[in-house]
């Protein structure tokens, strides 16, 4: 099982045939038989997962054959049956789902055969009002300006807040995205998103530069071991600071991610199908602004700062202190740091009384007399030992050792 199975992510899972770089030689019969045989070997290969809800053809073809290769009617016409082709093919090889799409291939929406039209950018009252009335899911699969905008494009959302800082320039950005969704969730289109919050929505990270008051050096940075000539698979030699947004256990001393303001409003905006409060443009040095959202989630700890409490904090859970109003809640209660006092033993009664869900999440020996006070039966722990190991070749640190408890 691959992590997104494990996860629960959603994929759209999409070819290699994207033109966004104007490399396909498109006037080559070569190119055409080679994208058929990637795209078969594609779908047998990840039919299987179910985290895969669909399938995206193809990427940006038809906006660079018009746009900026300019390429004769011919080859227009030629691109527009190839994408039908594989959408065929697509159909022919899995026949379980309905998603098939082509992400921004929608300049010729009136000849091609997808049953689900993705768009990109063009975010206008008109042009999403125009692609809801075609009679299919649609969406838009790369929205917002992150990428490329300037302090003086983002100056329309915030002013010069813009020009302040790269945060006031990312304000500025997420103020945009707010006014994207909240366009799409009024067209009720049925794919959203902005391009994109792992590079954009996050911060980029100064592994190993401890002194961020300086211009990193070519001795900053992490570096790996020795290339090994003949081994498989990726060996770096050396990331350099604000290389990467994400950060797996590269540099002990920082977290996994840093958030900037984009992933704060994406992660409102999508918390709730209300409409998300915009910033009026332009104000001058108004930080973003997004309206409240109501949380189901309610987590109870005695420690603020406990790995629990920022692990959640981290992926982006809304936490609530009150129910919500629609008894839906889920009380997430810190077993390694559990509060005793009647306020939060009373929250647990009320949110079981309105249907809600009670989840003690962990427990510790100093804790368990608290932990108890939450349960109709007492819990014991006993303190067991155990070791766990895959044998792949004998070895004298193990010799005599086994998995039998």
């Amino acid at each position: 099982m691959n992590l997104a199975d494990e996860m629960g992510i959603c994929v759209l899972d999409e070819t290699g045939m994207w033109a966004s770089d104007g490399g396909p030689k498109i006037d080559a019969p070569a190119y055409w038989k080679n994208t058929d045989e990637h795209l078969k070997r594609f779908i047998l290969r990840d039919r299987n997962h179910p985290a895969v809800f669909g399938w995206s053809v193809c990427n940006e073809n038809m906006p660079i054959v018009q746009s900026v290769f300019h390429a004769p009617d011919s080859l227009v016409k030629k691109q527009i049956s190839e994408i039908n082709n594989w959408i065929a093919i697509t159909q022919g090889l899995d026949p379980t789902r309905a998603w098939i799409s082509g992400d921004g291939e929608t300049q010729a929406l009136a000849t091609m055969n997808s049953p689900v039209i993705v768009g990109h950018y063009g975010g206008s009252d008109a042009n999403y009002r125009d692609l809801s009335s075609k009679g299919k899911p649609w969406g838009i699969g790369e929205a917002g300006m992150a990428y490329y905008a300037t302090p003086r494009q983002t100056a329309a959302y915030n002013g010069n807040r813009s020009y302040e800082s790269q945060q006031g320039r990312m304000e500025g950005v997420a103020d945009e995205a707010t006014k994207l969704i909240n366009m799409l969730k009024k067209y009720h289109a049925s794919y959203m998103s902005i391009f994109n919050l792992v590079w954009y929505g996050v911060k980029p990270l100064e592994l190993g530069l401890a002194d961020t008051t300086r211009a990193p050096k070519p001795s900053d940075g992490i570096f790996f071991g020795k290339y090994h000539e003949g081994q498989p698979g990726v060996q770096p030699e050396r990331l350099g600071p604000y290389t990467t947004t994400l950060n797996p256990g590269y540099d002990p001393s920082l977290p996994l991610y840093k958030t900037w303001p984009l992933q704060v409003a994406v992660n409102a905006s999508f918390a709730d199908t209300t409409m998300q409060k915009e910033v009026a443009a332009p104000i001058e040095n108004m930080p973003l602004n997004t309206k409240a959202v109501e949380s189901n989630v309610i987590m109870l700890s005695a420690d603020k700062d406990s790995v629990l409490y920022k692990t959640l904090s981290d992926m982006g859970v809304l936490l609530s202190i009150h129910p919500a109003k629609n008894g839906h809640s889920l009380l997430i209660i810190d077993g390694e740091h559990t509060p005793d006092d009647a306020k939060s033993l009373e929250l647990q009664k009320t949110v079981l009384q309105q249907g809600g869900k009670v989840l003690i999440w962990g427990v510790d020996p100093s804790s368990i007399k608290a932990v108890n006070k939450y349960l109709p039966f007492s819990v014991e722990l006993t303190n067991r030992k155990a070791s766990s190991f895959i044998t792949y070749g004998t070895d004298q640190l193990i010799d005599g050792f086994t998995n039998v408890f």
